[in-house]
Formats: structure tokens, sequence, C-alpha cells
């Protein structure tokens, strides 16, 4: 869950960067007073005064008695507020990662340890155009999304620092998860429990080297070593976008191929619902009939019955490192600096693996 203190600016802060980052756009509603309280352990006053002060700024707009809304130019002006800072930290983002879990995580962690006297921008773009803006360099240039090297290149000539999140680079500094040993922790637990009829649902990744895929790799790898079976499908795009019944179709051709299929592993925590959805429909009981494990460790999943296994990649983590980077840069520490660090993911153990594997 996410948590912040109790104080007016602060809470008006995060809303800020949570609109920078795409998890509230323009138009949009925001959750009533009460939601916002409880998840973010304010009280309503804070977050009266909070929305008050962003309504005065014209980035919210209050319609009574439906609710609060983003305003459609709510990101220029919250850019235009802060003005230029003494240094500039911008975040490069493909449009289609705004939603991205890690991402959101990271961005607020990142903030958090950040000194006030950075400024913090976000610029969604494919980089089809011009990078950086006429008359604007920044000190720190953090890329986020599956760009080509050329689109690398013309970003680090843009900054004075190129930092890449979520990739590995054999040229670029990096800060990214370890998706191959969170795929092995996955596998290892399964296997660890008595499970030898697997399958992995997920999708196919932009390329080897996406988070995806490197899950796999490790799943496949820890799978292989130990010669248990392992089916896999790798979903399309169109496939993920109808989730559901894409979901439904992998699922039933994995049992017909395998009738001892036991566990599924998920590559993502919202196809790890599918599959728990899929096994309630067929009356097959999570954990008892078919494990399941997930990835990422959405605020949510704790929550279900019974609360999901699965891996937590460290967004948090990420974002302290990379702040401690920036500041680095600040303090004039960073020449010749070397960042190539891959998080190691932590799994999360709670209640939809079986010790005993299939029942059935």
């Amino acid at each position: 869950m996410n948590r912040v203190g109790g104080k007016n600016d602060t809470f008006r802060e995060h809303i800020l960067s949570e609109i920078a980052i795409g998890v509230y756009r323009g138009g949009q509603r925001l959750p009533a007073e009460r939601e916002l309280g409880e998840r973010y352990r304010v009280s309503r006053n804070t977050i009266r005064r909070a929305l008050s002060d962003l309504e005065t700024l014209g980035i919210l707009e209050r319609r009574p008695p439906v609710g609060t809304f983003v305003t459609a130019d709510a990101l220029e002006k919250a850019a235009s507020r802060r003005g230029r800072a003494e240094f500039d930290v911008t975040f490069v983002i493909a449009p289609d990662q705004a939603a991205n879990p890690q991402l959101q995580q990271l961005f607020n962690s990142c903030r958090r340890h950040l000194p006030e006297k950075v400024g913090v921008s976000v610029l969604f773009s494919d980089l089809d155009g011009e990078f950086p803006e006429p008359g604007y360099a920044p000190d720190v240039a953090v890329v986020f999304g599956n760009y080509t090297d050329e689109q690398l290149a013309a970003v680090r000539a843009g900054a004075k620092e190129l930092v890449l999140l979520g990739h590995t680079h054999p040229t670029c500094k990096f800060i990214d998860s370890d998706n191959y040993a969170g795929g092995r922790l996955m596998a290892g637990h399964a296997l660890e429990n008595g499970h030898r009829h697997l399958a992995v649902l997920g999708p196919r990744g932009a390329d080897d080297a996406s988070d995806f895929a490197r899950r796999l790799a490790g799943i496949r790898d820890a799978v292989s070593e130990a010669g248990a079976q392992l089916q896999v499908c790798r979903m399309s795009l169109d496939e993920v976008r109808n989730m559901g019944p894409s979901c439904d179709r992998a699922l039933g051709e994995f049992l017909r191929r395998d009738p001892e299929l036991s566990l599924v592993m998920a590559l993502y925590d919202q196809l790890a619902l599918s599959v728990i959805d899929f096994c309630h429909r067929r009356r097959l009981r999570v954990p008892d009939d078919m494990s399941v494990i997930g990835y990422d460790d959405q605020c949510y999943v704790e929550f279900l019955k019974p609360p999901l296994t699965t891996v937590k990649g460290f967004g948090e983590a990420i974002g302290a490192r990379l702040a401690r980077f920036v500041r680095a840069v600040m303090e004039g520490d960073a020449d010749g600096l070397e960042l190539r660090e891959m998080i190691p993911p932590l799994l999360i153990t709670r209640g939809t693996v079986s010790a005993r594997g299939n029942t059935r």
C-alpha cells in the first residue's frame, strides 16, 4: 500500500507525481476523499487542503456532486509552477509504459529520496522527434521503454547523463531488477514444493532482453536442471488485450496436453488473477488442485483469498539507487562511475502454492 506523510504539501506533491506518470490523466476523476484517505493513510482535512491547493493551481477541477477531475492541461501547469530548477532530471517514458507498476513505484521512490532543489519532469515520447527541446538540456535523462540505440544516442547527446531503467545495455548506464533471478525464484519455489508438471503464461515481450523474456529464461533453466516438465504460452499483444478468453484458451490447452499439470507461473500478477478466475470457473481449488505464482507484488494481491504468492521486483530499491546516482552527479562525484546494477528480487510466499502438487 502507498503511504505518505500526514502533511498537506507531501500529499499534494504525491498526487502531482502520480499525475506526472499517468496514474491519473487529464479528464480522469480522482477517487473519493474517503478512498484517498484509506489509500494514502492521511486525514480528510489534509486531503481537502491539498485538493483545494491543486484546484487553485488549475491542476484539478471540482465538479460537485460528481467529484474532482484532473484538468486537460494539468501536466503543463505543474511544470510551469516549478519553473527552472537548480538541477534537472527528465524521465523519458514510452507511452505504452505509463501504467507499468514498477515504473510508478520507482518514480515515487526516486522523488522521495531527492532534495527539493532537483526539478523532476516527465516526457511521454516515442522519441521520433527532437530531444531535448531547443534550449533545454537536462542534467540527467532517465529512460524507461524499448528504444533503439539511435534513439538512446540522441538522448545521450542531449543530456549530461543517461540512465536506463528496466533494461540492460552494453554501453549505457542502467539499473534494473534481475528478472532472470526472479524467474528462477518462481520455478525454484514450485520445484521445492514437489511440483513437476508446470506451465508458464506470459506476453512475448519486445525482444529477448525484455523483462518477460528474462523471467521466462530463468524459469526454463531452473526447470530444465531439475528435469521437470514445462509448457509455455507466450501471448501476442492482441491476446493480452483480450486477456480473459486468451487465458482460457491457453490454460485449457495446457490441461489437455498434460492432465497432471499442477502449477501455473504467470509472468505478471494480472495474468495470475486470470489463472485464478479460470480455476474458479472450472471448479479447481487454488492451491489444492492448481497452484499459482505471479510476479510484481501488486498492492492488492496480498488481500486475495487465498493471497497470491508472487515475486517483488523492488521498484522502491531501484528508485532509491537512482536518487543516489543523481546526488553523485550533482556533487560532481559521478565521473567514471560505472552504473550497471541488477537489483535482486524477492519471493513473497503466501497462500496459492500447495506443498503437495496436483491432488486431482
